[in-house]
């Protein structure tokens, strides 16, 4: 199958001809050993390329896969540092490198020149055609490095000419890889507001084992009553331990096929719609893998799925019977592994039964299409066979609707995305369903007294009775005694549906309550005690934020400069020897950018490394101590003075 697959990725590539996997080579000629996969979840977009590993060190020559000419060439501080793009004519591809220690031969001479009548380090991002800089397949072209972002690694990406990234795969090369990838867990999710997943409205998770003969499995069978998504974690160990991302995946009921995602191109457009792949939320709990929905969005237009129409892979829609799903996923080392268990897409189908008696409300729970919620019988009163509640809108409208009566005495009551029910809800006299504000795709605003969010047309891809509330109105603040204590200025906002993954970023809106917005004020995601920068924008006194997932938030006060170590100096290419500062902030963090240093009295350039937390101060050649002076701010504008003697 993977031949197959792999053979009608080559046959799309254009200008492309049948021999294209032989004209290929890996850049590196060390072992091939790849830190990340292609197309990987990076959380709001797709990992363009692969990052191979260098053994953490610089230097190994990065040699040309095929016969082309340089098309560009960066020097940059951040993103991919130094880094190089070579067409491919007869191919129909370009290649690109990123995080280099340097180029070689005429273009290395060529950024050197460049700089130095620039006087400046970085800041070079030129284009050449076919005649400048012609390379040979296995010619060396650069050299790995730490440059930009990360370790050191060389990142390696191959793109068609309109740039839309594509796998090593596609042209044939493969990741020497012999371990399987792992599942990890297995979910089910509502996809109307009447589903019933074991009898009940919430999504479920079943633990998923691997089995005796090799392949996995799920105890118990999961009982559909409504459409329901399935979406599976795994995650491919691959060489030397990193996680990786798969290459294919694809679900079956009964060996039929119901949806193939083949990860193999893409266009860079189409980041925003990394979050209906992988499953935003799951996929950023600790320890579950990548997340894959195991089922097409209406609004995905993604070519991984190619062939399936929106919806493809959901289930209970129809009454079925009980059948057999196979889950299979196969790495980009080509291996595979497959999980396999029993869904009865029957659903209970009782008869209709209507409760009309007192419930008490407990907590709200929302899911993609509707809002659950969670009460408790108000008497002993017998409830065996009741399906639906007669509950009452805020205009005294009565309706009837699902409802799943637990053993404990727990029921919930499952409420559409529905404008009628934004004023609340009562059963019995008692309110079960609180005051919500209904926000259609059209955009509108959730406001209450010191805070709102805004959320922009184009955001929502489906209506959400929506709620911001404060859960906590003497939060703890933020930071350390160590490091410094970041007192809050607000409460903790809670916006509702949590966890809901936008189209397009949302604004909260924070009313500061009579303090004036500043540089020292900002906005962070509080979860449990911990306190995580957000951003924020201030303006008179309200500080904004703006998200595809606004989680629980609050404001902070960042008075707390940096602080400043002194580490051993050491040669630092391009700058020679350097005194050597660490520098930590725990608010908004470090402003590299705005260091400043002199060396026994004379101004000089400093320069940095964000991925060490480090500093450099060139204090040229010779074994002499010298008065080194190093102010540095955090991007709140706390500045830090170190004076040492290197």
């Amino acid at each position: 199958m993977k031949k197959i697959i792999v053979a009608s990725i080559l046959s799309g590539l254009a200008a492309v001809g049948p021999s294209l996997a032989d004209q290929f080579r890996w850049p590196l000629d060390i072992e091939i050993s790849p830190s990340s996969s292609f197309c990987e979840s990076r959380g709001w977009r797709f990992h363009g390329g692969v990052d191979l590993r260098t053994r953490l060190t610089t230097g190994f020559p990065v040699k040309a896969p095929a016969d082309g000419f340089v098309s560009r060439v960066k020097v940059q501080w951040r993103g991919f540092g130094y880094a190089l793009y070579v067409d491919h004519p007869q191919l129909g591809v370009r290649s690109v490198y990123g995080h280099l220690d340097d180029f070689a031969g005429p273009v290395a001479a060529y950024v050197a020149e460049k700089l130095k009548k620039m006087k400046a380090r970085y800041g070079i991002d030129d284009s050449f055609g076919p005649d400048r800089f012609p390379v040979k397949k296995g010619q060396v072209i650069a050299f790995t490095g730490e440059t930009g972002l990360g370790p050191p690694h060389l990142h390696f990406e191959l793109r068609r000419f309109n740039d839309d990234p594509i796998s090593p795969s596609a042209v044939g090369l493969t990741v020497p890889d012999t371990i399987p990838p792992v599942f990890l867990s297995l979910h089910v999710d509502p996809l109307s507001p009447e589903t019933r997943i074991n009898g009940g409205f919430l999504p479920a998770s079943v633990s998923i084992k691997r089995q005796k003969d090799g392949t996995w499995g799920w105890d118990g069978v999961p009982v559909l009553e409504g459409k329901s998504g399935f979406s599976v974690g795994l995650v491919d160990n691959g060489e030397g331990g990193n996680k990786f991302g798969v290459e294919h995946i694809s679900m079956a009921i009964n060996g039929k096929v119901l949806l193939r995602r083949s990860f193999n191109q893409y266009g860079y457009d189409e980041n925003s719609q990394a979050s209906w792949i992988y499953d935003y939320p799951r996929t950023s709990l600790p320890g579950a893998g990548y997340v894959y929905t195991m089922f097409r969005w209406p609004f995905e237009t993604l070519r991984f799925s190619e062939g399936f129409a929106p919806w493809s892979g959901a289930l209970g829609e129809n009454p079925g019977s009980v059948e057999e799903m196979t889950i299979e996923a196969v790495d980009f080392g080509g291996n595979r592994i497959v999980a396999k268990g029993r869904v009865d897409t029957r659903g209970l189908r009782q008869a209709k039964n209507v409760f009309d008696g007192t419930l008490r409300f407990r907590r709200c729970h929302y899911t993609t299409y509707g809002v659950v919620a969670e009460t408790v019988l108000a008497d002993a009163k017998n409830t065996t066979g009741y399906t639906h509640v007669t509950c009452a809108d805020a205009s005294g409208g009565v309706a009837e609707l699902p409802a799943s009566f637990g053993p404990d005495g727990v029921v919930q009551v499952a409420f559409p995305n529905e404008e009628r029910w934004a004023g609340g809800a009562r059963c019995g006299g008692e309110t079960i369903l609180p005051q919500h504000v209904f926000v259609p795709v059209s955009g509108g605003t959730v406001a209450v007294d010191g805070a709102r969010v805004v959320i922009p047309a184009g955001a929502l891809n489906f209506p959400v009775l929506a709620r911001l509330d404060i859960v906590d109105n003497a939060p703890r603040p933020g930071g350390s005694p160590k490091k410094g204590i970041l007192p809050a200025k607000s409460p903790v906002w809670q916006f509702s549906p949590p966890w809901l993954v936008t189209a397009k970023p949302i604004r909260l809106e924070i009313d500061l309550k009579g303090l004036t917005a500043s540089r020292r004020l900002g906005i962070y995601e509080a979860s449990g005690n911990a306190r995580s920068y957000s951003g924020g924008e201030g303006r008179e006194s309200t500080m904004s934020v703006t998200s595809r997932c606004l989680r629980p938030c609050v404001v902070l006060e960042d008075a707390v400069p940096p602080v400043i170590t002194v580490k051993p100096r050491r040669t630092v290419k391009r700058l020679g020897l350097c005194a050597v500062f660490g520098v930590e902030d725990t608010g908004e963090g470090v402003d590299y950018e705005s260091a400043r240093a002199t060396v026994n009295g004379e101004s000089v350039s400093p320069d940095s490394d964000p991925d060490k937390d480090e500093i450099y101060v060139p204090i040229g050649p010779g074994k002499s101590k010298k008065n080194v002076v190093l102010t540095v701010s955090d991007n709140a504008g706390n500045p830090r003075t170190l004076t040492s003697n290197r």
